[in-house]
């Protein structure tokens, strides 16, 4: 809430100073004819320097435009349909993407900080090394995006869904994945590190994920769901899930719902690896 209060504000006073750059209007008319329309006119003027900042471009079809390096800090793009865009390198700070639908767009080395993407979708998106941090996507599909390198610190991932998604070597610092389903997604080099507790409640991970590299993670984390092959395990209250590098999770005994095939429980609630 604190955060969405200072949103507010730093966009009413960006509107009211005239300070920062405001959108080129002809070009927010000129994209509004059309993907093929504007890309003709990007080809025809690839020199010009792109400003849709803080315009009103809700449910527009920008589907397959050329939108690179464009400034769209603080616009309004919720609804929109931007399916296979080139955003490359595109400044998206602060803009309203709630519900918008970026499947297959190239984002990569994009500014999406403190951008809203609420209920978005992001299926097969290519965010790598892309900047999100205190991004919301809560609720959004990241379904198989590539993620890779990219900057997470402080983004609310509430009830996202990660599905075999690419995080690897991903700064999750203090991110917020509760509800977050992460199964089958490749960790590998995440940072894991200051998500604390309840910002793990409720998430799904695959335990096999975790048979290569590091994945830094040593917190409290109720309710955390650790699936691998035909068993599920479930990190009880209070107790500790940790993910160390080559040995895949770990969770204690007593937490967990049945054992390894072969493996049996220790005695005194020791510590087990759930991967072979």
């Amino acid at each position: 809430m604190f955060v969405a209060l200072i949103r507010f504000f730093n966009k009413r006073m960006v509107k009211m100073s005239g300070e920062n750059a405001m959108a080129n209007w002809a070009q927010v008319e000129r994209l509004w004819q059309g993907a093929v329309s504007w890309n003709e006119w990007r080809r025809e003027h690839p020199e010009t320097r792109i400003d849709f900042s803080l315009a009103d471009l809700r449910d527009a079809d920008l589907s397959g435009a050329d939108l690179s390096g464009a400034n769209f800090d603080s616009t309004d793009l919720s609804c929109v349909s931007i399916v296979g865009a080139n955003l490359n390198g595109a400044n998206l700070s602060g803009a309203d993407l709630c519900s918008a639908d970026l499947s297959h767009a190239d984002l990569r080395g994009a500014d999406l900080c403190e951008t809203d993407l609420r209920g978005a979708k992001l299926f097969k998106t290519d965010l790598s090394g892309v900047d999100l941090r205190l991004a919301i996507l809560k609720r959004a599909n990241v379904v198989d995006a590539n993620l890779s390198g990219a900057i997470l610190c402080g983004v609310n991932l509430n009830g996202a869904d990660l599905r075999s998604s690419h995080l690897r070597n991903a700064d999750l610092r203090n991110v917020n994945l509760s509800g977050a389903n992460l199964r089958c997604a490749d960790l590998r080099g995440a940072n894991l590190s200051e998500a604390l507790q309840p910002h793990l409640f409720g998430a799904t991970l695959s335990c096999e994920l975790f048979r290569e590299g590091y994945c830094s993670v040593h917190q409290r984390a109720r309710g955390v769901r650790l699936e691998g092959g035909r068993h599920l395990f479930q990190v009880g209250k209070s107790q500790t899930f940790r993910i160390a590098q080559a040995v895949g999770v770990a969770v204690p005994m007593d937490a967990a719902i049945g054992h390894p095939t072969g493996t049996a429980p220790r005695a005194g609630g020791a510590q087990t690896s759930l991967l072979s």
